[in-house]
């Protein structure tokens, strides 16, 4: 199994949380590598309420994709806990992984929701749905939603990111033409 990672680049469709530096949310979110804690996050005082960020496209190569996992990084300010679940839109609509949580520590933990399936299509992922090029089932924009907030606590999310699973070509595999047929030797003329 192979792996690629992708982090926001722009606001997404849906900005019901509010970023505590101003501005746009996904530079509240975009971290690589370790999260900045409370310098940049999102925050919410209230149930149902989600935002989305836009990511790139994955860059695969593969017939098999496992899985999309939406990672987030989320704390409770407030002596209570709050559930959250991973979100993802494809095609225009919002699509929920099952609840993560409780966000009841007030350091911030990591969490995750994992798509087996195309939520669309309730088929595997494809290789054109996560580079976006599929064109009508395509994973457009990833979020997090907060959900059972039981009195005036705050949750905070300070980075998410989207992971891609899949089966990469075995090393040395010869490229293959669109009949199956596996190309050998030098090669000139058209394709």
């Amino acid at each position: 199994m192979a792996t690629q990672d992708r982090h926001p680049d722009a606001d997404g469709i849906r900005s019901n949380w509010t970023p505590n530096n101003g501005g746009d949310d996904y530079v509240e979110v975009d971290e690589v590598g370790a999260h900045d804690s409370d310098t940049s996050y999102l925050y919410r005082d209230d149930s149902g309420s989600n935002f989305t960020v836009e990511i790139p496209p994955f860059n695969i190569t593969s017939s098999s994709v496992t899985k999309i996992t939406i990672t987030t990084v989320t704390r409770v300010a407030g002596a209570y806990f709050v559930y959250h679940r991973a979100q993802i839109v494809v095609s225009g609509t919002v699509y929920n992984s099952a609840i993560s949580g409780p966000a009841n520590s007030q350091s911030y933990v990591e969490n995750s929701g994992d798509f087996l399936t195309n939520p669309k299509t309730s088929n595997a992922w494809t290789e054109a749905e996560v580079e976006q090029t599929d064109g009508v089932n395509d994973l457009q924009e990833i979020g997090i939603e907060s959900i059972g907030h039981t009195g005036g606590e705050q949750i905070r999310c300070t980075k998410i990111h989207a992971i891609v699973t899949y089966v990469a070509p075995a090393a040395g595999a010869r490229p293959q033409g669109p009949l199956g047929h596996v190309f050998t030797g030098p090669f000139s003329g058209p394709i």
